[in-house]
């Protein structure tokens, strides 16, 4: 059990606990020092420590629902696109099997949905309450493959981001719904340093995401 939890430390929380190992020691600091860093995971999670953590050079750049706060304070922003969601269900579950569905008959499944709070849930509610449409929570999940799994297994419906689900339609575990009613999407945004010059894979990435960007747009654009 040591072994598995050294594995998990940083190598310079390895380096200095050998440095002053000492017996029946070692056991009781690991877990206050795992303790913390999970503590700081559980806390930058939300758009605004990623910021912090972009302004302090820990990470170079990420994507984000947030809408830009403020140029002055260390980051730069550029539009990427809009993030589009969709309902899907397990092939084996009856709504499958139909070529088109309306919203109405969709409102009446069993949603298997991620906690309150979420991005994806605060939008899905907007959207069904400004139609008059309530829905059925079943089950809510803190995890996004959680409730992908509960889908696969028919527990009930679900509707996700495209992107999160490429994997489990290509290989069948999940059916996308043909909704034309359905429209629920957000926009995205890239957030990096100002100031600071980006290493070479995240020069590359960034050079990725606008050209990723700009074909999207020029999708959206013939279609229209």
């Amino acid at each position: 059990d040591a072994q598995r939890v050294q594995h998990e430390l940083p190598m310079a929380v390895v380096d200095a606990l050998r440095k002053t190992r000492r017996p029946g020691r070692v056991e009781r600091r690991r877990p206050r020092v795992l303790g913390k860093r999970r503590k700081r995971e559980r806390r930058l999670r939300g758009g605004e420590q990623l910021l912090e953590m972009l302004a302090q050079g820990e990470i170079d750049l990420f994507l984000s629902r947030q809408t830009p706060l403020s140029l002055d304070i260390g980051y730069m922003c550029e539009p990427y696109g809009e993030m589009s969601m969709r309902a899907v269900a397990s092939p084996t579950h009856s709504l499958s099997r139909r070529r088109h569905v309306t919203l109405n008959r969709l409102a009446q499944e069993s949603f298997i949905l991620q906690r309150k709070g979420s991005i994806g849930r605060s939008l899905i509610n907007s959207f069904f309450t400004s139609r008059n449409l309530f829905i059925k929570v079943c089950m809510e999940f803190e995890s996004l493959e959680a409730v992908k799994a509960a889908v696969r297994e028919n527990f009930g419906i679900s509707i996700l981001n495209e992107p999160s689900i490429i994997s489990e339609v290509s290989t069948r575990g999940l059916k996308i719904l043909r909704v034309p009613e359905l429209k629920i999407s957000y926009p995205l945004f890239i957030f990096y340093g100002r100031n600071k010059r980006l290493s070479l894979a995240a020069r590359n990435f960034l050079t990725f995401l606008r050209l990723k960007s700009s074909v999207q747009k020029a999708t959206v654009k013939h279609e229209r």
